[in-house]
């Protein structure tokens, strides 16, 4: 999967789950993860600290999962 079906499918479950559409840090995070960035090296990106980029990613990933219905994670992700 490209990043850009990957963003669109997360995009997706992320409004089914919560109403809202990925934010700036959440894109970021997805795809600094699909190109094995650390939280730190994606935090430099958006300009923020890598504790707050943990912190979204964290609740991202759980938001991931609930939706697709099985545990996913910045290292599960990774592997695709």
């Amino acid at each position: 999967m490209d990043i850009a079906a990957a963003l669109k499918l997360a995009d997706d479950l992320v409004f089914v789950q919560t109403g809202k559409r990925l934010d700036y840090v959440q894109e970021a995070i997805l795809r600094g993860t699909l190109k094995k960035r650390t939280y730190t090296q994606i935090a430099k990106e958006v300009y923020s600290s890598s504790s707050h980029v943990r912190n979204v990613g964290s609740e991202l990933w759980k938001i991931l999962s609930e939706g697709l219905g099985e545990n996913i994670t910045k290292a599960s992700l990774k592997q695709y």
